[in-house]
């Protein structure tokens, strides 16, 4: 009987027990399948307060940054563009590179 389970053995010993007449019962009824562990309710985290956003003016639109045209005479590559909206803190490297500010 080598390989079985207990649930496989106490069954077999009692279909052997039953083909001769006896009325030994097995050891163990087999209900559940010893190889499967006991079935466990998931760990839940403990329940915290839902966490509130804090407060805001209402209907306050966030701040653009501040852009500022620029412009250049000639592309710098054959299609490339002649016009840009440039972020106001990279101003001096675009002067750098050709471009000029954009009069309003």
């Amino acid at each position: 009987m080598a390989g079985l389970t207990k649930a496989q053995r106490a069954e077999r010993k009692l279909l052997a027990a039953n083909a001769k007449g006896s009325s030994a019962a097995p050891e163990q009824p087999p209900e559940q399948p010893p190889e499967q562990p006991p079935e466990q309710p998931p760990e839940q985290p403990p329940e915290q307060p839902p966490e509130q956003p804090p407060e805001q003016p209402p209907e306050q639109p966030p701040e653009q940054p501040e852009l500022l045209a620029m412009i250049r005479d000639e592309p710098a590559f054959p299609g490339g563009p002649v016009a840009a909206d440039v972020h106001a803190d990279e101003i001096e490297d675009w002067i750098s590179h050709g471009w000029q500010l954009a009069e309003e």
